[in-house]
């Protein structure tokens, strides 16, 4: 994921670079406007090598989870169902919404669709299963 956003970053900083250079060749007399239609050729050609070279990486696993991260940040979450067992296999607390579940020091925190913030301390007996529940035209399933 690192070396998409890096490659980019590049991308931008050469392809501005070059628009500046571009940009002054064009304004002035003619022998100078083919240097700038070279360099715009050149940001043409370093764009299609950027998507070149950064569509194999779109395919990895790190790149689904940031683009996942990405939308759960903005969409308020992913739909999500919390179950709690206990040591024999009982459920304890089933709940399902739109959050992001956190979890640290042996429990789950998250804050439900009202606002409220829901927090369950797991102990040494209980285990959590968390589940990604897709929502697509009515029909729910767990993923």
């Amino acid at each position: 994921m690192g070396l998409i956003v890096l490659l980019w970053i590049g991308f931008l900083a050469v392809g501005g670079c070059l628009a500046w250079v571009a940009y002054h060749f064009l304004t002035d007399y003619k022998p100078k406007k083919a240097l700038g239609y070279t360099f715009i050729g050149l940001i043409v050609i370093a764009l299609v090598a950027s998507v070149l070279l950064t569509s194999q990486l779109t395919n990895t696993e790190s790149f689904k989870r940031w683009k996942k991260l990405l939308d759960s940040e903005f969409k308020g979450g992913i739909t999500r169902e919390i179950t709690v067992y206990s040591e024999g296999g009982e459920v304890i607390f089933s709940n399902s919404g739109k959050f992001d579940v956190e979890y640290s020091d042996g429990r789950l925190k998250w804050i439900d669709q009202d606002g409220k913030v829901q927090i369950i301390y797991l102990g040494n007996s209980a285990t959590a299963v968390v589940n990604e529940i897709e929502v697509k035209e009515g029909l729910t399933h767990v993923r």
